[in-house]
Order: structure tokens, then C-alpha cells, then sequence
């Protein structure tokens, strides 16, 4: 998802693309991808190769319709904390953590 942004940004002109408006929208746990792209950007790498990887990934709007936000067990659906964080890792805290967008 953040280099489908980069990827964008940086091919912006070549498209005709205004590359301060480039956003995200997702539904369900489409809605959790797209809050995770909002708050888990980077500004990219000036000392990059790759000139993509040089520009931000950083969405500048996110549109999130009924998203799964929270992975805390007290608010999220069980069956979708498994099946976005995986069968293996739905108990790691640490991941828990990382992916309730609402604390980032």
C-alpha cells in the first residue's frame, strides 16, 4: 500500500496527477489497511536508490468507511483480529499494539 503511494507521487507529473492529493479509502478491513497507510507512513529516503523509495508515502487523506481500527481485544472482532494479524500472531501483543491505528 505505501509504495502503491510512493509509485504515484513520484510518476505524478508523467500523469497528470497532483501529487499533494493522493489518498486512500477502505471499507472493513480494507478500512484497517487504509488507517495503517495514514498512520504508518514514512516522509521517504533522500539517500534512497531507488527514486521512488526517495519520496512520501504519507497519504494526504484517507477516507475509512466501518473500519476495524482497534485490535484491542475488548473492541475488535475476534475473527477479524485473526484473520488480519494471522492465525500465529492474533496474541502478540507487541503487533496487538502496533496495528490499533487509534494509538499511532
Amino acid at each position: 500500500m505505501l509504495r502503491a503511494i510512493r509509485v504515484i507521487r513520484h510518476g505524478a507529473a508523467k500523469h497528470a496527477v497532483d501529487p499533494h492529493r493522493i489518498g486512500i479509502i477502505g471499507f472493513s478491513a480494507g478500512g484497517h489497511l487504509a488507517s495503517t497507510a495514514a498512520t504508518h507512513f514514512d516522509l521517504g529516503n533522500p539517500d534512497a536508490a531507488d527514486p521512488v523509495d526517495k519520496v512520501s508515502s504519507r497519504p494526504d487523506f484517507a477516507i475509512l468507511c466501518y473500519p476495524v481500527i482497534t485490535m484491542d481485544e475488548a473492541f475488535t472482532h475476534k475473527g477479524s483480529r485473526r484473520n488480519l494479524l494471522g492465525p500465529d500472531r492474533y496474541d502478540n501483543a507487541e503487533l496487538v499494539e502496533l496495528l490499533s491505528n487509534e494509538n499511532a
